[in-house]
């Protein structure tokens, strides 16, 4: 079996933002967050942009890794590197957070033979085995 591992981003809707590192659950002023609240939260953003009517900011959460990881005799043997920055972002519409993303590793191709223990699944992969979206957007932003 050997399955290859890669980056993905997550869009979260909600109105709450918790950092990953260090797990700090930011508060607000406000039903909404406000760009001032996630400043006093997160502190200053590595990058600030403005994509249609969207301002973002973009902080930098560690290291972002892929690889492989083949298995020997059902012993995994991950093989990976880092392959850039982790990054949140902070979408705002007229001061009011309407989402963020995050980064996080998850496998994408699969090849070979494993037991889930789940009856309901397959036990052969080959090929792509996650359809995430790799880079996501607001729609709202466009």
């Amino acid at each position: 079996m050997v399955m290859t591992f890669g980056k993905y981003e997550n869009l979260n809707y909600k109105n709450e933002i918790r950092t990953r590192t260090d797990r700090k659950e930011c508060l607000r002023s406000s039903d909404f967050y406000s760009e001032n609240d996630i400043l006093n939260c997160l502190g200053l953003p590595k990058k600030t942009e403005i994509i249609g009517s969207c301002k973002i900011l973009s902080y930098e959460d560690g290291l972002n890794w892929e690889g492989i990881m083949p298995y020997v005799l059902f012993i995994p043997i991950p093989l990976f590197i880092p392959t850039g920055i982790s990054k949140d972002r902070v979408f705002f519409i007229e001061d009011k957070m309407i989402a963020h993303s995050h980064d996080y590793v998850e496998m994408i191709y699969a090849f070979g033979v494993i037991q889930t223990g789940h009856s309901s699944q397959d036990n052969f992969y080959f090929g792509k085995v996650n359809n995430g979206t790799r880079n996501i957007w607001p729609k709202e932003c466009n």
